[in-house]
């Protein structure tokens, strides 16, 4: 797959190709329709936020669900989703009470998954993200994804609003 990789802080991002490993049990393949940059993601390039390089930057994002790995039920292929950048496990205390920004397993290092690993590697070293880690569907099927624009901060506003799990609500976002 093709990304953009920051390899030094106030250097220019690399497009290159990196491989993607196909998704684990509780994980899926989203083809991405949208993606953004947010100011997260300048922190780190201007060495600001220290972050393990090189790393693929980029966390705002939607999509269409691609390849879906064991055990996800949730969405399956063709779902379109939102995504999130920090992952999340749905089942501690924390993510059953709606509250998914204090989930108890999310990982201790930034750019990896739950499981503490990536799944994008250049010349057999591992390149962390941090992109989408975290897709959560869209009820609806849409028949063009150009309408998403996502916003990764969406799960911590529903936690902000009170609103328990099966709620919906719409997040709008100016830029």
């Amino acid at each position: 797959m093709k990304a953009a990789v920051l390899y030094e802080p106030r250097k220019p991002l690399v497009i290159e190709n990196l491989r993607l490993d196909p998704p684990q049990a509780g994980e899926v393949r989203v083809r991405v329709a949208a993606n953004g940059v947010c100011h997260s993601d300048l922190h780190v390039m201007t060495g600001d936020m220290r972050m393990p390089l090189p790393m693929v930057l980029g966390h705002e994002g939607a999509g269409i669900v691609a390849e879906v790995g064991p055990s996800v039920t949730s969405v399956r292929e063709g779902d379109h989703v939102v995504l999130s950048f920090q992952p999340v496990c749905g089942t501690c205390h924390a993510c059953t009470q709606g509250r998914p920004n204090l989930c108890e397993m999310r990982p201790k290092a930034m750019g990896v998954l739950l499981d503490g690993t990536t799944r994008l590697h250049k010349n057999g070293q591992d390149v962390p993200i941090i992109g989408p880690r975290e897709a959560r569907g869209v009820r609806r099927r849409l028949g063009n994804p150009e309408p998403f624009r996502p916003e990764s901060t969406a799960l911590g506003k529903r936690a902000q609003l009170g609103m328990t799990p099966g709620e919906h609500a719409m997040a709008l976002h100016g830029g």
